[in-house]
């Protein structure tokens, strides 16, 4: 992304949005290939293995939030992000060190999720 922004002269999180713009559409696939079939009274299904196949559209996109966050981190330090090369190169290696040494933001809990279809409600209605 760093070398996509010197080629583009432009800023890093300019690149980082616009590659997060461009994974967030329809036509990047999110799952699996999966074949089926019945007959007989019998059904069977299979997965089609494919190489990167956990490279989801979400994943994409939590990623590059991920290197954003890590950006707006860095530059919150004292780093600036701006569309000069050495400058790029500079706000490139501080992203890099603060990942090495483990410097990067706390940034909390960002999904929750539960299970709750074990509630049972009755099916009847109370009279």
């Amino acid at each position: 992304m760093a070398e996509a922004a010197k080629g583009a002269t432009s800023t890093l999180k300019a690149v980082l949005l616009a590659a997060q713009k461009g994974h967030f559409s329809n036509n990047f696939l999110r799952g699996r290939i999966m074949v089926s079939q019945s007959g007989s009274g019998q059904s069977g299904s299979f997965e089609i293995g494919m190489t990167g196949k956990e490279w989801t559209q979400d994943n994409v996109f939590g990623l590059i939030e991920e290197l954003i966050q890590l950006l707006d981190y860095t530059v919150a330090q004292g780093t600036p992000d701006a569309a000069d090369t050495d400058i790029l190169d500079a706000l490139f290696a501080q992203m890099v060190e603060n990942l090495n040494t483990g410097n990067v933001p706390q940034t909390g809990i960002r999904e929750q999720m539960g299970d709750f279809s074990g509630l049972n409600f009755p099916s009847t209605s109370l009279r």
